[in-house]
């Protein structure tokens, strides 16, 4: 065997072992991401069988119960969150307006909602509205509105659970979603 030779082996022996190298460090990597994924799995109550009977089932268990907790979570954000109802008045006294408005169906969002949500998302509900010396009518004055106006009715404490509220602030000036610019 020549010096040709001899180098020849030694580079074909070099790239096995540094082959083999790059497939074992490749082979301990997915192992670490195995027991990760498997702890993670544990974290959330998932079976952590490998490949077994009730995996499944128990993954979507915990997905619906994900979905759930999802669902709760914008309930709860809407109820929080939602300070102005728009609708159209539908009697006018002194002191307070009645209008009906469309509001958010939180009835339709239940705990498949991401799964299967729901194909109408609102209601119409009947608000009181109260207004003081403070509320601020913008651009009208309140001697101004009249029953079939539509009005934006603005409160300082959430609007979604109460019938009626007092406004601080009550506009016609509004663009209803997809009305044009």
């Amino acid at each position: 065997m020549n010096n040709f030779e001899k180098i020849l082996v030694a580079v074909i022996i070099l790239i096995i072992l540094v082959a083999g190298f790059v497939l074992y460090s490749q082979q301990k990597s997915i192992n670490r991401m195995e027991n990760y994924i498997q702890q993670q799995q544990g974290a959330l109550g998932v079976n952590q069988t490998a490949n077994g009977p009730n995996t499944v089932k128990q993954q979507t268990v915990v997905e619906q119960e994900d979905q759930g907790r999802a669902a709760a979570s914008i309930k709860e954000n809407l109820i929080k969150n939602t300070l102005d109802i728009i609708g159209e008045i539908t009697q006018i006294s002194q002191g307070t307006i009645i209008v009906k408005a469309e509001i958010v169906d939180l009835s339709a969002i239940k705990d498949d909602y991401f799964s299967n949500p729901p194909k109408k998302m609102v209601t119409d509900k009947t608000y009181k509205i109260d207004f003081d010396n403070n509320t601020l009518f913008d651009p009208i004055k309140f001697s101004d509105l009249k029953i079939g106006d539509k009005i934006q009715a603005f409160s300082d404490k959430p609007i979604l659970k109460v019938d009626e509220f007092l406004a601080k602030e009550i506009t016609t000036n509004f663009r209803l979603e997809g009305e044009a610019q």
